[in-house]
């Protein structure tokens, strides 16, 4: 109790000469998923300053209103569980001050019913104009404290859990996690025709370089994902097409490369003609060419038998449009045309 009754006492201070101050535990939860357990234990307090004296908090990109919330959450295994909630009273956030966030204790065997010391505060706004959660992407912690009260310095803001905690949030965002975005385009053959890549295997990479999603380009050489989430991709694509289009032409356009520089291909061009996958085009690749012509073995001739280019894409709050080109490796001047599978 005398840890209880403490806490009760720092916030009353921190508070004192402000009215109309309400706990939490006063109003019902905005959704039934965030109804506290029957029975608590200790506690911390998340203090928020008020709007009148500077405090910002934002849910989904307007001002918090009445009827919208803040929520702490814990996990019981893979069930999430509320610790303690607070709804909004007024645009001025006059009448809302602290957050109690519960404990879990022992008293009840086997049932866990908050935080347990060193768990992390998952933090969670409700946007009663959308009736939908609103995951806090950004906070700010107290700096200045509250201009009109002096009160004793409160502990800094802090991601986990302890029984005596006790900070202050002057700001507070939330925004909801969109349901993911559209990425499509096509696939063509860089020549005359265009020639639609058909039933080319297109697997989506995030930025770690995991498979994300794969699917497979139509007859018109199209395809298209669903449900992309923001971030930086590149697509890895691949084809069992037959590789041809190689001669004498290309190895001319290498040479004229070689002796003009790099200005003179454009960007699936110079992949095309970087036939040893050095990341440059040289007179190495000039010698896999006149291998390759004169029907030796060019053992340097690593590139794979088709590439594409552009390969790279950013998701950001929009679905993008990404056209793919390809060539056989080597075919240079795109005289190929690559046959239907």
């Amino acid at each position: 109790m005398m840890k209880r009754f403490s806490i009760l006492f720092i916030v009353a201070l921190v508070f004192a000469g402000i009215s109309n101050y309400e706990a939490s535990a006063i109003t019902s939860p905005p959704t039934s998923s965030w109804a506290l357990s029957a029975t608590q234990g200790d506690y911390g307090t998340i203090l928020l300053k008020p709007t009148s004296y500077g405090g910002t908090y934002t849910v989904n990109g307007r001002a918090m209103a009445a009827g919208d919330a803040i929520g702490a959450f814990y996990y019981d295994g893979t069930t999430r569980k509320c610790a303690g909630y607070m709804v909004w009273q007024g645009t001025d956030n006059t009448n809302n001050f602290a957050i109690v966030v519960w404990e879990n204790d022992t008293l009840t065997t086997g049932v866990k019913e908050g935080f347990n010391p060193g768990e992390t505060i998952n933090l969670i706004m409700w946007d009663n104009v959308l009736q939908e959660e609103a995951p806090v992407t950004s906070t700010t912690c107290n700096t200045n404290g509250i201009p009109s009260i002096n009160y004793p310095a409160v502990g800094p803001c802090q991601t986990t859990f302890s029984g005596n905690m006790i900070f202050m949030y002057d700001a507070m965002a939330g925004q909801a996690a969109p349901s993911g975005f559209t990425l499509s385009g096509t696939v063509k053959y860089a020549n005359t025709a265009q020639t639609a890549m058909n039933n080319c295997t297109v697997k989506l990479k995030d930025a770690s370089n995991t498979v994300v999603a794969t699917t497979t380009t139509n007859t018109a050489g199209e395809y298209s994902f669903s449900g992309v989430a923001n971030g930086n991709y590149t697509l890895e694509i691949t084809t069992t097409k037959a590789w041809g289009g190689v001669n004498v032409a290309d190895m001319l356009q290498l040479r004229t490369r070689l002796s003009t520089g790099a200005s003179y291909l454009n960007a699936i061009k110079t992949k095309a003609a970087d036939v040893n996958s050095s990341g440059t085009i040289n007179v190495a690749d000039a010698l896999q060419f006149r291998q390759k012509l004169s029907g030796g073995a060019a053992t340097g001739w690593t590139a794979p038998n088709y590439v594409f280019d552009p390969v790279g894409v950013t998701i950001n709050g929009a679905g993008q449009i990404l056209n793919v080109l390809s060539l056989c490796s080597g075919d240079i001047n795109g005289s190929y045309n690559p046959p239907v599978n």
